[in-house]
């Protein structure tokens, strides 16, 4: 998506501050780097969920993978090119 990313993690029982604070670190200065330019790249906020079936997580797989179809960007998930799964 253009504008936010929506992703499925396990923190491996690390609270989600660690975590996304390195990939929002790591990737903001790719983002920037690949751009050439400079200053926050991600919102401080964050929207998180716990899953607490493999119902949800299915759910949220699915919803995660139809996002860009929704927005229109593609016709299938497959033709994102920024689309990956463990699951395929």
């Amino acid at each position: 998506m253009p504008d936010h990313l929506h992703f499925v993690a396990d923190p491996l029982g690390e609270e989600w501050a660690s975590p996304l604070h390195a990939m929002k670190s790591f990737t903001g200065l790719m983002i920037n780097r690949q751009l050439g330019r400079s200053g926050e790249v991600w919102q401080r906020q964050y929207h998180d969920r716990q899953l607490c079936s493999d119902d949800h997580l299915a759910a949220a797989v699915r919803y995660c993978a139809l996002n860009p179809v929704r927005a229109g960007l593609v016709a299938e998930v497959s033709d994102y090119p920024h689309y990956w799964s463990r699951l395929g």
